[in-house]
């Protein structure tokens, strides 16, 4: 039987690399691997927006060109692209590239420790209920 997080992505238009890694999440998950679940699940997230920032045609209004290519480069490097999201989504005000309002910002920043927590090997007995915060977020 598939779960919500299964319904969900199953029915999105995002890339296979994305699907892929939602699906080794869930098959971790499966067999109660809750840190590989949540990397695998963070990970796919991460190549969902990596994809749409990247498939955007021009530069935004507010970013130069020069610092759009930067942030496009850094976005391709696959040993980059995932402190480059970080700083997109910190981005505030003028220079903000996503439309994200202030609660998802610190919401995303939680669910970041969450996957430092996991990769890293923490200590820690919330891994089970850090997978299903992801799965509602």
């Amino acid at each position: 039987m598939k779960n919500y997080f299964q319904k969900w992505y199953e029915n999105l238009d995002i890339p296979a690399s994305a699907k892929e890694l939602f699906d080794e999440s869930v098959d971790c998950f499966r067999i109660d691997a809750f840190r590989s679940s949540y990397l695998m699940a963070f990970i796919g997230m991460h190549y969902i927006i990596r994809n749409n920032i990247l498939s955007t045609t021009n530069n935004p209004d507010n970013i130069s060109q020069k610092k759009w290519s930067e942030i496009c480069s850094r976005l391709k490097d696959e040993d980059s692209y995932d402190c480059e999201i970080r700083n997109i989504i910190r981005m505030k005000d003028d220079s903000r590239l996503l439309n994200i309002n202030e609660s998802f910002r610190k919401e995303y920043i939680t669910l970041r420790e969450y996957r430092n927590n996991c990769a890293h090997g923490k200590k820690s007995l919330l891994v089970f209920e850090f997978m299903n915060v992801y799965i509602v977020f």
